[in-house]
């Protein structure tokens, strides 16, 4: 069995990030630290001008690779939408130190690590539709790494056990003989 090296992780998250079209200017920077241990920092500007500050220590090595993490997601005008952390400073949260800030300053249990792909999803969530930005991911330059991706987003969330559903979200419009399984909205449970 060959064992995946931290070159092919780097590798993984830049694929993630190629097609999608409301990626506008991803600045990733690695930092290859061992073989299977590498350090990410990286800065993704979307379309609607909102941005994505996230860090990643990752050690293939571990049952649980991410070994530090935050990914930091702000609006447009820079005010957060959320940030997902392990930084020690929550003791009282049941995952401690898994944790997410939200906007309204309330601090929640993370039960399911996040990676940027989760991330990812969540924050197409949170991208209010427009007329001007109607997206079509059927269109895209690289069409089935992002069916792919949509589909493991809608597909990971719904079957995760916090209370967010992922659905496939009315603003996308597939091509003929198409099926829709892009884009992402949410639904809360009760």
């Amino acid at each position: 069995m060959r064992r995946a090296l931290i070159e092919a992780y780097f590798k993984s998250l830049l694929d993630l990030l190629a097609p999608l079209p409301t990626v506008e200017n991803p600045h990733v920077a690695f930092e290859k630290r061992a073989e299977m241990v590498g350090f990410i920092r990286g800065e993704i500007t979307f379309t609607d001008s909102s941005m994505l500050h996230f860090r990643e220590l990752v050690d293939l090595r571990q049952p649980m690779r991410l070994i530090m993490y935050a990914y930091h997601y702000q609006n447009a005008e820079g005010a957060l939408v959320f940030r997902y952390d392990n930084t020690a400073h929550h003791m009282n949260v049941d995952t401690f130190p898994h944790h997410k800030h939200s906007a309204d300053g309330n601090i929640v249990a993370v039960h399911d690590v996040p990676g940027l792909e989760a991330i990812l999803c969540e924050i197409e969530a949170f991208r209010p539709p427009s007329e001007d930005t109607e997206l079509s991911l059927f269109t895209n330059r690289d069409t089935k790494k992002a069916i792919k991706f949509w589909s493991v987003c809608k597909r990971s969330w719904a079957i995760n056990s916090t209370p967010t559903i992922w659905t496939p979200s009315p603003m996308v419009k597939p091509f003929a003989g198409a099926t829709p399984r892009s884009g992402c909205q949410t639904t809360t449970r009760n």
